[in-house]
């Protein structure tokens, strides 16, 4: 796997990361930019040497993407109710429940599609040397989950 893959898993998982605690408990509780998620991105851009700029274009990045997110998961959960009401009928109309998985399969598809574009925006951000630093942390993290198993 070269390295321009690894940093992106890497970003993929913050992302992912991001996209889990959006809908957590501390949420909009006043809490603001004290939950964990929060730490660990601050932890992260601080070892990699991140500008102000760097991390303010990484957290409009990261708000516009679970903006989106969230209303795509709101659609997947839609679907996954009508589905469960068809599924109720007599008789079930199996062709609606093809319908309904093709949908809920669209959208979690564009839920993909919107990770990977903002994993590549925010590589973009990154100097070549941010860069190393991202893939020689990736590198560390992969070696501890290995030892782990």
């Amino acid at each position: 796997m070269n390295k321009k893959h690894i940093a992106l898993m890497l970003i993929i998982t913050v992302l992912a990361a991001s996209s889990l605690y959006a809908s957590a408990p501390w949420q909009g509780q006043g809490q603001g930019k004290k939950g964990p998620d929060s730490q660990m991105r601050q932890k992260m851009f601080k070892e990699m040497g991140l500008t102000k700029e760097q991390v303010k274009a990484s957290e409009e990045i990261r708000l516009d993407s679970e903006k989106k997110m969230i209303g795509l998961r709101g659609k997947v959960q839609e679907k996954n109710l009508d589905m469960r009401a068809e599924m109720r009928k007599e008789p079930v109309d199996e062709a609606k429940i093809d319908t309904l998985i093709n949908e809920i399969g669209l959208i979690k598809t564009e839920l993909e599609r919107l990770r990977v574009h903002n994993m590549i925006k925010l590589h973009k951000l990154l100097t070549p040397e941010q860069k190393s630093k991202l893939q020689e942390r990736e590198f560390q993290g992969g070696m501890n989950r290995r030892g782990d198993d």
